[in-house]
């Protein structure tokens, strides 16, 4: 029995195969890579590994991510604000 084992991880964009703007559109994530021509739909990506396009580092698709036109890891969030847990450190340090 032959066992399909991908030969690198997948680093996804997420593109619309739609071809006639009038229907809906097919949303799916296909890979980058130039020797790579691996889709998935959209609704079959949660939970399976890429690659972050930003530290190419391997990571798992959740539902944050799976709103990204590129998806990266929860390291490369650009956050606006301190998490709680650095807050709530900042004031136990202050006190």
């Amino acid at each position: 029995m032959k066992v399909n084992i991908p030969k690198h991880i997948h680093m996804y964009k997420r593109e619309n195969l739609t071809r006639n703007p009038e229907k809906k559109p097919y949303m799916v994530f296909r890979c980058i890579k130039p020797t790579c021509n691996h889709h998935i739909p959209l609704d079959r990506a949660l939970g399976k590994i890429a690659e972050c396009c930003r530290c190419n580092e391997p990571f798992i698709i959740d539902k944050e991510t799976i709103k990204l036109a590129k998806p990266h890891c929860q390291n490369c969030f650009k956050r606006t604000e301190k998490p709680t847990i650095d807050l709530l450190a900042d004031f136990v340090k202050d006190v």
